[in-house]
């Protein structure tokens, strides 16, 4: 008897019923009679589609054991070509026999993607909008699929392996397959070698929903009804409590999640209260540390002589700058050291004449004392 591995928590609810299902399923099948199903021990046998470069070829596989029965008509075949190939094949590949296509890693396009945990219960969507920035497409320009890599258990991010191809490249394969009349169950990925197919509940498909069909098999014996209807009461009481506990986590979740967006509302607010404190103590600082414009304009009135005048006056970061013209622009300098409001008086360029006003023009500068 298998024993089931070890689920990652942040997996989908879905995911974990499947994985949960396949394992009970086999478990199953392994406790029935073999007069029940006489080959429950053979490896099943799957029909596949390979896409090789321009051809479409057709194989039985069973484990690692890949047998090619043919190649699928080209597109431009005469009707009769198609009708001679088609016998060759398989006839359960076009009765209704659930096939797969498998398309060559050159095709499709892989990235592992790091989302947050909460994103696990919408993460096709999720994938959806990140996708023009994973990869080269829009959402719209491809068919893709997911899975979660097991190794993101217990971690603050959820690893998950997206896989995409062009719409265009798939969309030509599918309506070439279909004109024989074949159904597609899935659209896959070529296995690396030494990789068997992987089951169906865990597996990345990229067939469009559009063109998924449900595959069902049909029971023909009356033993065959009973084993299901007895496996299926089995399976509702066994999975009934993992079910009723699902529900209680989610509405936990529900409630921490309100909760810890009413904490996050306080300390956002909490930390604009304390960054308009600290604004205000800032502009108040700066504004005490300034001199007082209309007393620094009344004392450089009273120093400066009635032949001076100015044409320009500047206070900026407490230095004072002043340029105009004088009849003594040589006395301007004591004038303003002698004054208690202002240090450091000096000339910022050489002092001329103006022909015009035979006066001095000048330009000078002087720091300006804070008062208190």
């Amino acid at each position: 008897m298998k024993l089931l591995g070890a689920i990652p928590t942040t997996l989908p609810f879905r995911d974990v019923a499947d994985h949960f299902f396949s394992w009970w399923g086999s478990e199953l099948r392994e406790l029935l009679p073999d007069r029940i199903i006489p080959n429950k021990h053979a490896v099943e046998s799957q029909l596949v589609i390979q896409y090789e470069g321009d051809s479409l070829i057709c194989c039985d596989v069973s484990g690692n054991n890949w047998h090619k029965s043919g190649s699928l008509p080209a597109a431009d075949a005469e009707p009769a070509e198609r009708r001679a190939i088609l016998a060759e094949l398989p006839q359960r590949l076009i009765h209704g026999t659930a096939v797969r296509l498998l398309l060559p890693e050159s095709q499709v396009l892989r990235r592992r993607v790091l989302l947050p945990v909460a994103a696990r219960d919408n993460l096709r969507a999720v994938l959806s909008f990140e996708m023009d920035r994973q990869t080269p497409f829009r959402a719209d320009q491809v068919y893709y699929d997911y899975q979660v890599a097991e190794d993101a258990a217990g971690t603050d991010d959820l690893s998950v392996e997206l896989v995409a191809v062009p719409r265009t490249t798939v969309d030509v394969l599918l309506d070439r397959v279909e004109s024989l009349g074949i159904r597609l169950d899935s659209v896959e990925v070529t296995p690396r070698d030494g990789q068997t197919l992987k089951r169906r509940n865990s597996r990345i498909n990229l067939l469009p929903a559009a063109r998924r069909t449900r595959s069902s098999r049909r029971l023909d014996s009356p033993n065959a009804k009973l084993t299901a209807v007895a496996a299926a009461l089995l399976i509702v009481a066994l999975t009934l409590p993992i079910i009723k506990l699902q529900l209680a986590e989610s509405r936990l979740e529900a409630e921490v999640a309100a909760i810890q967006s009413q904490a996050e509302q306080i300390l956002e607010l909490r930390e604009r209260l304390q960054s308009g404190v600290e604004e205000s103590g800032a502009l108040t600082r700066l504004k005490n540390s300034s001199p007082a414009v209309i007393g620094v304009l009344a004392e450089l009135a009273r120093v400066l002589p009635d032949s001076t005048w100015l044409s320009m006056l500047e206070i900026q970061r407490g230095v004072l700058k002043i340029r105009g013209q004088s009849a003594a622009s040589s006395e301007l300098i004591s004038l303003i050291e002698d004054s208690p409001t202002f240090r450091s008086a000096s000339f910022a360029s050489p002092v001329t004449q103006d022909p015009n006003t035979g006066r001095e023009r000048f330009e000078l500068q002087a720091q300006i004392v804070a008062s208190g």
